[in-house]
């Protein structure tokens, strides 16, 4: 399902268009039942879930903790992500106030190259 969220998110990015949602699905479906009665239902990548995943063993308590935690930790991360962004789009609007957004660019451009560099994965895939 997730698939077909992200496939319909590419050609609609500014209004999700409800309408083409189930028959998206139903494609979606019928491609992969169709996959798994031709190729067979083996995976691309082998099973290593751990053990608190199998149903036949009971979950601990310690997994639960740990994973409120992990969640605790998860919102706080994107807290400070979310604020980033938003300190990076204030700057962005002060810069872009003062100087042409040809400089703007420009600066941009330097400062991610120079992170290239260092960090060869800031680049992207192209």
């Amino acid at each position: 399902m997730t698939g077909i969220l992200f496939a319909l998110e590419i050609p609609y990015k500014r209004d999700f268009e409800t309408e083409v949602f189930i028959p998206a699905s139903i494609a979606s479906l019928t491609a992969y039942f169709t996959s798994v009665l031709t190729l067979g239902a083996e995976t691309i990548f082998p099973n290593s879930l751990p053990i608190m995943f199998i149903p036949s063993n009971p979950m601990h308590v310690t997994y639960l903790i740990h994973a409120f935690f992990l969640g605790i930790l998860a919102a706080f991360v994107a807290l400070v992500f979310m604020e980033f962004f938003e300190r990076t789009k204030t700057i962005n609007r002060k810069l872009a106030g003062r100087f042409s957004m040809l400089y703007v660019a420009i600066i941009a451009g330097l400062i991610l190259g120079v992170m290239g560099l260092v960090y060869p994965e800031v680049l992207g895939l192209g």
